[in-house]
Parts: C-alpha cells; sequence; structure tokens
C-alpha cells in the first residue's frame, strides 16, 4: 500500500496509526529498527509506519486520511517536530501557487537521503554532508527566520483532530524536541528556532487531542546520528520505551489482536 511496513492486510481493525515524516518514516534505521515496530514491541499493539520524509502536517493528514480507506486503527499517533514549520509553509505556497517562500536546493538533500539509505546509514561521508546542511540554516537563511513564523499554519492539526474525532478513533499528538544540544540545525534554508515551533505546539494543544511534550527531553547528542538530530537505532529504543509508558493511558486499555 505504499507506506514503509510490512503488509498489514490482517490487522485492519486493529492497529495503531503512526504519523510523521522522517522521524517516523525511519531516516538511516533499517526498517526493524524504526519507530514503528520499536513501539509496536513495547506497547504490544500493531503499529503502521505512516511516516514520509520531507513532509509536513498538511501532506501527513493526506497519507492518514488515504489509510483510513483501508484501515480501522485503534488509534492514532501523531510526530510533529520543527522541521514541520517550513514543510508545511513550503507545500501550503506550492498548494496555493505563491512563488518558494523557502527557495533552497532541494537535489541535493535528496540525493543524500536515497543514497544514505542505499547505504544503510553507515557513510562517514554522508554524516559529513548532513553536518554541512544542518549549517546552512544560520548561514544562509537568517534573514528569512524574521518573516516565516508568521506563516505558521495550523489547519491540518485541526482537520486531523476534527477528523479522527468523527471517526471516534483517538489522536495524540507528540512533540518531539529539538536534537541534541547545541547542534545548529538548518532546514530549507532556514535556522529551526524553538519559538517558531512552539507555535505550531500551541496549535496541537488548541486542537482538543492528547499532547505528550518531549520539548525539554532528549537533549543527550549520544542518543542522534553524528551532527542530525534524527535518533539512532539505540536511540530510537530508548524514546520507544518512554514514549510508550507514556501513551498507555490513551491506548492501553483497548482489546487489541495479539502479535
Amino acid at each position: 500500500d505504499g507506506f514503509r511496513d510490512r503488509s498489514r492486510s490482517f490487522f485492519k481493525n486493529g492497529a495503531l496509526f503512526l504519523i510523521g515524516d522522517s522521524h517516523v518514516e525511519g531516516f538511516r534505521l533499517r526498517e526493524e529498527d524504526g519507530l514503528s515496530r520499536r513501539l509496536e514491541e513495547s506497547l504490544g499493539i500493531p503499529v503502521l509506519n505512516l511516516g514520509l520524509q520531507g513532509t509536513g502536517p498538511g501532506q501527513e493528514l493526506l497519507r492518514a486520511e488515504r489509510a483510513l480507506k483501508s484501515y480501522r486503527p485503534l488509534g492514532a499517533i501523531w510526530l510533529l517536530n520543527p522541521t514541520d514549520v517550513p514543510d508545511e509553509i513550503y507545500f501550503k505556497a506550492i498548494a496555493s501557487g505563491e512563488p518558494n517562500p523557502l527557495a533552497s536546493p532541494e537535489i541535493a538533500n535528496r540525493l543524500s537521503f536515497r543514497l544514505d539509505r542505499w547505504l544503510g546509514g553507515r557513510s562517514r561521508l554522508i554524516q559529513k554532508i548532513s553536518e554541512m546542511q544542518n549549517l546552512q540554516g544560520p548561514f544562509i537563511g537568517f534573514m528569512k527566520n524574521r518573516h516565516f513564523e508568521e506563516r505558521i499554519h495550523c489547519e491540518a492539526l485541526f482537520e486531523g483532530t476534527k477528523r479522527f474525532q468523527k471517526e471516534k478513533i483517538p489522536l495524540v499528538f507528540v512533540l518531539m524536541g529539538q536534537g541534541p544540544t547545541g547542534l545548529r540545525q538548518g532546514y530549507r534554508g532556514l535556522n529551526l528556532d524553538a519559538a517558531a515551533f512552539d507555535r505550531l505546539a500551541l496549535c496541537a494543544k488548541a486542537s482538543g487531542a492528547a499532547v505528550v511534550d518531549f520539548r525539554e527531553e532528549f537533549k543527550d547528542s549520544g542518543d542522534y546520528w553524528p551532527g542530525d538530530w534524527h535518533l539512532h537505532s539505540a536511540g530510537t529504543i530508548k524514546f520507544s520505551r518512554i514514549l510508550a509508558d507514556r501513551l498507555r493511558p490513551f491506548f492501553g486499555k483497548q482489546p487489541v489482536p495479539s502479535l
């Protein structure tokens, strides 16, 4: 069905949706080491990976709506992180026919991502490329930061909440942090500052859905790939266990199929 996961036809009425971008898809991770598999092990509930790198809440909602045509989940977990802000602005502008307000070279990003997946996340060259990309924002995008906070769009979060509420499906937003302390993050030519993501977090809290907040946690660089804000395999295991504990009050009492 196009998702980075095993076939889940036998879990049509007993899985959790895990919605998000590269953090959900499993950047640099083998499929069996991704967050969806680790959460599945910790919760004892099947978890369907709906992640796709480089997307924002609007595109993530479209993927969730597509999945709802085939699956009836027990609940949905929607991961949000600072890259969702420029992603949402970028795709919103394209959809409305506006000039891209965050114009920056994307070819290198796409090529390095595909090469990195092919090499299984073990290439020192790719790590250096990632570090260079993370420095783009502070040096070439600092002027754009003055304007992009004003363009934050919350419609997808509100629409997603209404859609899941209509289907009587519990939804939990998970707010990811800024990554390891001291990492200067750049993405789509922007410096990923906390203020803009905090505004998106307010939208999540105002939506009426439950929220689990990790913004002040997981700042140890030892949990991440070098020079990156994506959790490596061991960091993913650690995060999934803590996240599972915080999700149990929302999904732990529901009848589920055995794995």
